[in-house]
């Protein structure tokens, strides 16, 4: 049995819809800065590897783990800023077709 008003229904959808639009905003840029983490970590071990150790099989071995760490994490910073970028535009256009 439903024993909400209509119109409390809309105020409960009206919030929980807010409350899902938010949430991929607040992932995304999750996404964008745990991804710039990992890129930049990827970028530091790389620099060690290449200055500071010795020419060895461990050597290239560190060196293409960071690599590929670098790639996967560049893809994500990638996909976050545009996937950001993207909502903002659709935002911005939507907001000045109303006006």
């Amino acid at each position: 049995m439903n024993t909400h008003h209509p119109s409390q229904k809309s105020k409960m959808n009206d919030k929980t819809s807010s409350a899902i639009t938010k949430k991929p905003v607040e992932l995304r840029f999750k996404l964008f800065f745990v991804s710039s983490a990992l890129l930049m970590l990827a970028l530091c071990g790389l620099t060690y590897v290449e200055f500071y150790m010795d020419p060895s099989v461990k050597q290239e071995m560190l060196g293409l783990i960071s690599l590929c760490l670098g790639a996967i994490a560049g893809v994500g910073v990638i996909i976050a800023y545009i996937t950001i970028l993207w909502s903002r535009l659709k935002r911005f256009f939507n907001h000045e077709g109303r006006q």
